[in-house]
């Protein structure tokens, strides 16, 4: 995936004018918000005619990565209270 300078909003720059974030999506497909300048939320436009029922292998990438942000904010959740506790 290739990033263009339009493409990076910062999360005080989304969070004050998000409909400008909008914009940027419509125009460019994407937008990578960034917190203290790294990387942080990727927003892209949700376009029904790209996930279709017989395209399982967008779905499942999609539930994978899911399920990995949980695991990962369970885990650290669980390091924090042993290490609290």
């Amino acid at each position: 995936m290739k990033l263009r300078i339009k493409q990076l909003v910062s999360l005080k720059e989304a969070n004050q004018n998000f409909s400008r974030v909008a914009r940027k999506v419509d125009e460019e497909g994407y937008v990578l918000l960034l917190r203290n300048n790294k990387p942080a939320y990727l927003v892209f436009a949700y376009d029904e005619d790209d996930i279709v029922a017989d395209d399982s292998s967008f779905l499942e990438a999609l539930h994978h990565l899911i399920e990995r942000k949980r695991a990962a904010k369970l885990k650290k959740k669980i390091k924090g209270g042993a290490e609290n506790g």
